[in-house]
């Protein structure tokens, strides 16, 4: 069921410091993602709110995240978490393919945008807009192996169709 475990991880992104969080439902493929400054617990924080406020346009009724044992994962964050009443659980330590499905969306980040957009010069806001555009793109246009060559959308609107 969409929702029930979304994986989220951080990237460093070369050229300035920057930093990518991603979160990705792990049954519809789903993404959201966004760039920020630093990284932290503010910035966790930030990144979940806008996640979930996302997930519930698109019907998606977040119950567990899953992270590294980054700091930013740590205090704060955790009780933004137990105050939303979402669950939360750690990978292990150094076992990023327990984390694999966020982890490989990260290398198709890498392959499908990075590569082909410079966004080096790009402000903060710049970057976030052509993050939007691309989340768009992946979740709404981008056929997905995993999901018998359905987008994530599709894949979404299928399966509120099907519990009606």
């Amino acid at each position: 069921m969409p929702g029930e475990l979304v994986q989220i991880d951080t990237k460093f992104l070369d050229g300035r410091k920057r930093y990518q969080y991603t979160a990705i439902d792990v049954v519809s493929k789903w993404r959201y993602i966004r760039a920020y400054s630093q990284i932290g617990a503010q910035s966790t924080v930030d990144f979940l709110e806008k996640l979930l406020t996302h997930a519930v346009k698109k019907g998606i009724n977040t119950q567990r995240i899953q992270t590294d044992n980054g700091l930013e994962f740590q205090t704060e964050p955790l009780k933004y978490l137990e105050g939303k009443n979402i669950a939360h659980q750690y990978t292990w330590i150094h076992t990023p393919d327990q984390n694999g499905c966020v982890e490989r969306s990260h290398k198709t980040d890498d392959d499908e945008f990075y590569n082909l957009v410079d966004t080096r010069d790009l402000t903060l806001e710049e970057l976030n807009t052509a993050l939007e555009e691309w989340t768009d793109y992946y979740n709404s246009e981008r056929l997905h192996y995993s999901l018998n060559f359905d987008t994530p959308e599709e894949y979404l609107q299928k399966y509120k169709v099907s519990t009606i």
